[in-house]
């Protein structure tokens, strides 16, 4: 199990964030979310989920 380093934040570090760095960091970390939701769909029954993909696709 990997160990999570925890940070208590300011209210001043919270107001000093870049929206649109945030933006982007958080745009990447769904698409990395999205990719491991989508290998979860896949490892059970591979034949099914390219089936179902390939019907949606045509």
């Amino acid at each position: 199990m990997r160990r999570i380093d925890l940070h208590s934040f300011t209210a001043s570090d919270l107001a000093q964030v870049d929206i649109d760095t945030w933006l982007e960091l958080h745009y990447q970390l769904q698409k990395r979310h999205k990719a491991r939701i989508e290998q979860y769909w896949f490892r059970p029954d591979p034949k099914d989920y390219l089936a179902n993909l390939e019907s949606r696709l045509l």
